[in-house]
């Protein structure tokens, strides 16, 4: 299921409009498969394909959701050719969830269960500017200051093939993070305009729990990406048509991965140093 709600008001204070947008949702899910994409076991065949070394079914629910977010902004008009905003915003989460093993040999048993519970906070504040100095020359730029905090929990309370229970175990992440763009466009004609645009993005830490096969929570820190766009936008044909052209790179510091299965039967969390990309795209 899911179910939301938000509401909107805006306020005219004369030198500005202050905007107010809230939501609350939650949602539940129950989700079970036998993920490995295989059938049986080694010791118990047939099976395949490949080598199995047991036989289980997974099953990840979400048992209990809860979301709220709040925003507040301010959009004014300091100068004849200058549109800004300031604002801030909230989030929090409680998050949980049951992780479950099945045999499939003992007609779909249960055989292990895990529970986390997730509780996160963010606040953030920014503000963004437009200026039209000249007819053809438009300059913007953003700021935005992100906090986020999360306490995560982790309990295994029963383990497949004699496991034993494990936690709970407790985790914290916290981040404090600086994003923001600043880009510039140059209409030569109302049909053609030139543009190049620097922004710097985050995404915040983020934790792994699922513990019914492994005993270990792992971690990912915060990756943070630096990007850099220039192109040409053009239209003809009375509006008709458009031809678009750009060339970008990027550089994305601790990008945040997932490593799934090897050693045993559980997702890892890890950060790669650095992914760089480059390229070039045609829009017609």
């Amino acid at each position: 299921y899911n179910f939301g709600v938000s509401a909107k008001t805006d306020w005219d204070v004369g030198f500005g409009v202050i905007t107010s947008v809230a939501s609350y949702d939650t949602v539940g899910v129950t989700a079970r498969g036998d993920v490995d994409g295989g059938f049986g076991a080694d010791f118990a065949p047939p099976s395949g394909p490949g080598f199995i070394p047991f036989a289980a079914e997974s099953a990840d629910n979400i048992t209990a959701h809860h979301q709220t977010t709040s925003e507040t902004r301010l959009a004014f008009r300091p100068a004849a050719t200058v549109e800004s905003t300031v604002g801030v915003f909230f989030f929090q989460e409680n998050l949980e969830l049951e992780n479950l093993s099945f045999d499939t040999l003992a007609a779909g048993a249960e055989n292990g269960r895990a529970v986390q519970d997730q509780e996160t906070f963010a606040f953030a504040g920014f503000a963004s500017s437009s200026w039209t100095p000249h007819p053809q020359l438009t300059l913007q730029g953003g700021v935005r200051l992100s906090v986020e905090d999360k306490d995560f929990t982790a309990e295994r309370l029963v383990g497949p093939f004699g496991s034993g229970a494990l936690g709970p175990v407790a985790v914290n992440l916290d981040d404090t993070n600086l994003s923001g763009d600043a880009a510039a466009t140059w209409a030569f004609n109302d049909k053609v305009s030139a543009y190049v645009r620097y922004a710097r993005g985050f995404r915040a830490p983020n934790v792994q729990g699922r513990i019914v096969f492994g005993d270990a929570i792992t971690t990912a820190g915060a990756e943070t990406i630096n990007s850099v766009e220039a192109g040409l936008k053009t239209t003809f044909w009375n509006g008709r048509g458009r031809l678009n052209a750009s060339g970008f790179y990027y550089r994305t510091k601790d990008h945040q991965l997932t490593a799934v299965g090897g050693a045993g039967n559980f997702n890892q969390l890890l950060n790669a140093d650095a992914v760089v990309g480059s390229g070039f795209e045609l829009d017609a």
